[in-house]
């Protein structure tokens, strides 16, 4: 039989589901992903859901670039000041075969969405962000850049060291620098187990 605390946690992932439905779904042409999240989740109570800070849920099967892609469209749409003035919105994530565990693929789209929210909150005059995963000589190299005002202070940001515990948890290397122009460039790399040869390699575009 199952628990009490089993069947709450059910009930409270039932109740988050429907009240962020509305932002993954039209109601007359449902998602796919939500109708198999409702219908699995009695069965599958487990840790494959990530829930993003504004309540979109995402379900971690699915494959890691196509979890980029949900990642930046959910949190570019969020209403961040420095989101308004960014006219040029680019994304573009390469296949990635080697497969990683579920707790890997949530730290990675959370520290996406931490990224990207960074230039929604920080990136004063900003008017393009590109967003990019690459595969590069055994490397996945995860890309947030945008043309703002730059980095502002050479002290170190609160969440940096976390990020190096992510890169080094990955075997690979966390990086913030300010470029010419003063664009901001954030870095997350990390070496891959099994190249694939298929990439998509053409940026999309708002």
């Amino acid at each position: 039989m199952r628990s009490p605390e089993l069947l709450e946690r059910l009930e409270q992932l039932n109740a988050e589901i429907r009240a962020v439905g509305s932002s993954l779904i039209d109601k007359d042409n449902p998602s796919p992903t939500i109708n198999r999240i409702s219908a699995d989740l009695q069965e599958n109570p487990s840790n494959w859901i990530l829930r993003l800070g504004d309540g979109c849920c995402l379900d971690l099967n699915l494959p890691l670039n196509e979890l980029f892609y949900q990642v930046f469209s959910a949190v570019i749409a969020r209403d961040l000041p420095h989101f308004q003035t960014i006219r040029v919105k680019m994304r573009s994530f390469d296949v990635l075969s080697s497969t990683l565990d579920l707790d890997r693929k949530r730290k990675l789209c959370l520290w996406l969405e931490e990224a990207i929210c960074n230039v929604g909150k920080h990136a004063e005059g900003a008017t393009q962000i590109k967003v990019t995963g690459q595969l590069s000589q055994g490397q996945y190299i995860l890309t947030v850049q945008d043309n703002g005002c730059g980095l502002k202070t050479a002290s170190v940001n609160p969440s940096t060291s976390q990020n190096h515990k992510l890169a080094k948890r990955l075997g690979g290397q966390f990086q913030r620098e300010s470029l010419p122009k003063r664009d901001t460039l954030c870095t997350l790399s990390w070496p891959v187990s099994l190249p694939t040869p298929h990439q998509n390699s053409n940026p999309r575009r708002h």
